[in-house]
């Protein structure tokens, strides 16, 4: 692909794909974009046919102009590289005499043949609007749609996984600093209404309306957001690649190699609160978030039928004290087999509606006058599934089992009548597989904003400190990193897979900005610094009778980065302890004068509806 989005809201590039002549396990894409002017971040999303492949953002460019490279291994989708595909990539900008900038775009795809790729799917069954027929994009936009497809699967199926790529945008893009809904209005009077549905969101994948499997998203803050001079010339963790979570349906087989047609949704929820500590998950949110799925099939034998019985059994006591002491939970856990006996055989599941245990509290502080002026609110959330059964294949029985375990909390302030916000957020999870793969992550968040508007001028400034991070540890089997730089390390013994029982990703982003908006002249000006450090490490066991933990730490890749006012002024790498020497580090733009787009301060923070918003300031 090579193309310029412009005015390009409803309009996609439309292209074909045809598999190269040669065989191939591995396929890497390069997506490439220059940027000249002013212009807000844009969301981009490809698809093959009706499935996503890649989502991604867009950096906010320059007068000067700015150009990134991103380079995403795909091979896991390598079902779909294999026959010919509609392309299709939705960029949707806006070019007006303000709004200048244009994306000019170039998307390449290198084929090559790996030894050291995991086993991909055989079919690849996308959950999306199933659109490209006519030309476009097949996201769905939660709240407005119905997220649900109706799907056959094969019967001779031998494991199978969700995926979902999900992401909130418009008034649901900082979902993260959201308040709970009975206190959308505390500073109704001075700072304007906020957006509620409270700061906690969960991502349900359901099977026949059953749940299989939740996500509590990661916090994506694009390149526009909070303020521009964190994000130049770095950008925000995931941003470039919105990562999709996995949900593991094989102990669904018994179900759905029935040979009927079973649906699949994906619904996004937030709580919906009583004003005395009480909430539930709702059954809307605002406008809105974006999401798709694919299912991923690994088929057993020709001619064979996966067969089997399920239960599901779900932690839903609101007497618990958010740990996994539910008898069932830990009886099937100890003895899998024969919990599932004991309950119904049969292919279809025991529903069970689980709800997570939530803890909801707020406060408002008034002066002397009577006057709203601090607000302090904390969510705290936990759940626990766990899904087993006993499935049948060409290879003999077998137990699947499917757990999650979640925890979550956000503890908010609102000061100054509004016009400071503080957010404290983390997200923690275990999940296992039936293949026997876990993970464990960790998503924590600081984020500290303050906003001073003069009246008369209608200038406004916006102050903002951020410190955040992702830890991930994946542990089994598919835990290996992927990518074209893994595949070098591999050829060069530099790394040695077969020791490896697990990968550990760990980041952080620590930075400050200041953002002056002065609309008379519609100009914004800036300066600020994000370091981020980057680090992959591969988790080998250590010998018996060492001391301390199990597992040994093995560096693969480390990165330092730390701009200033668009200028990196540090740049150390390590690929498997080896430094890589940087010998010209960029300079994004002069020091001392960075130029932004002008945009409204409760657009730029996410702190309620604009009274006349723009439809430009959506993605």
């Amino acid at each position: 692909m090579e193309h310029e989005f412009a005015f390009s809201y409803g309009r996609p590039f439309v292209g074909s794909f045809s598999p190269p002549l040669c065989d191939f396990t591995r396929v890497v894409l390069n997506f490439t974009v220059t940027s000249r002017g002013r212009q807000f971040d844009r969301l981009g999303i490809m698809f093959l046919g009706d499935t996503e492949v890649f989502r991604t953002s867009t950096a906010e460019p320059t007068p000067q102009g700015i150009r990134w490279t991103y380079v995403k291994d795909v091979s896991e989708l390598l079902a779909l590289f294999k026959r010919p595909q509609k392309v299709i990539f939705e960029l949707g900008n806006l070019i007006d005499n303000i709004y200048t900038a244009s994306f000019n775009t170039t998307l390449t795809a290198t084929f090559m043949n790996d030894p050291n790729v995991p086993v991909p799917a055989d079919v690849i069954l996308p959950i999306s609007a199933r659109r490209s027929s006519r030309d476009t994009g097949s996201s769905f936009s939660i709240p407005e749609a119905n997220a649900t497809n109706v799907i056959l699967l094969p019967q001779n199926v031998r494991s199978a996984t969700v995926t979902v790529s999900a992401c909130g945008q418009a008034d649901e893009e900082f979902w993260f600093g959201h308040v709970l809904s009975s206190d959308q209005d505390t500073f109704l009077f001075s700072a304007g209404s906020l957006f509620g549905y409270s700061p906690f969101r969960e991502v349900q994948v359901l099977i026949d309306g059953g749940l299989a499997g939740v996500v509590w998203p990661f916090p994506i803050i694009f390149t526009g957001g909070v303020a521009p001079g964190l994000w130049r010339p770095i950008v925000g963790i995931d941003a470039f690649d919105l990562r999709e979570n996995e949900i593991d349906i094989t102990p669904w087989l018994p179900l759905l190699c029935d040979g009927r047609r079973h649906t699949f949704e994906i619904r996004v929820v937030g709580i919906n609160d009583d004003g005395r500590g009480h909430g539930s998950l709702s059954q809307s949110i605002g406008h809105r978030w974006i999401v798709t799925g694919k299912i991923f099939v690994w088929l057993d034998e020709p001619g064979s039928r996966t067969s089997g019985f399920m239960s599901i059994l779900l932690q839903s006591d609101s007497k618990a004290s958010g740990q996994m002491s539910s008898p069932q939970m830990q009886s099937v856990l100890k003895d899998p087999i024969g919990e599932i006996k004991r309950q119904t055989v049969s292919s279809q599941p025991l529903y069970h509606n689980p709800q997570p245990l939530l803890s909801l509290f707020s406060r408002v502080g008034q002066n002397n006058n009577g006057v709203n002026e601090t607000l302090t609110f904390g969510v705290h959330a936990n759940r626990e599934l766990v899904i087993s059964s006993i499935i049948h294949t060409s290879s003999g029985s077998r137990i699947a089992t499917w757990s999650q375990s979640l925890q979550y909390e956000n503890r908010g302030r609102f000061s100054d009548r509004g016009n400071v916000q503080a957010i404290m957020q983390r997200t923690d999870g275990h999940e296992t597989w039936a293949c026997g793969k876990s993970r464990k992550y960790s998503y924590p968040l600081f984020v500290n904003t303050s906003y001073n508007a003069e009246a008369i001028s209608g200038n406004f400034t916006i102050d903002a400190t951020i410190s955040r991070g992702l830890e991930m540890s994946t542990y089994g089997d598919h835990h290996q990193p992927r990518g074209p730089w893994l595949t070098s390390m591999l050829s060069k013994e530099l790394v040695n897979p077969l020791k490896l029982f697990g990968t550990a990703l760990s980041t952080t982003q620590n930075g400050t900005a200041h953002y002056l908006a002065v609309p008379a002249i519609s100009k914004s000006f800036g300066f600020g610094s994000t370091e981020q450090k980057f680090t992959i490490h591969g988790l080998e066991a250590k010998p018996q009778g060492d001391p301390g933990s199990n597992e040994e730490l093995n560096e693969i890749y480390y990165r330092h980065v730390l701009p200033s006012n668009g200028t990196v002024v540090k740049d150390q790498e390590r690929l498997s302890r080896s430094t890589v020497t940087h010998f010209n580090l960029h300079n994004m733009c002069a020091l001392g004068e960075q130029v932004f787009e002008i945009s409204t301060i409760r657009a730029m923070l996410g702190r309620g509806p604009e009274a006349q918003q723009s439809f430009l300031e959506d993605d």
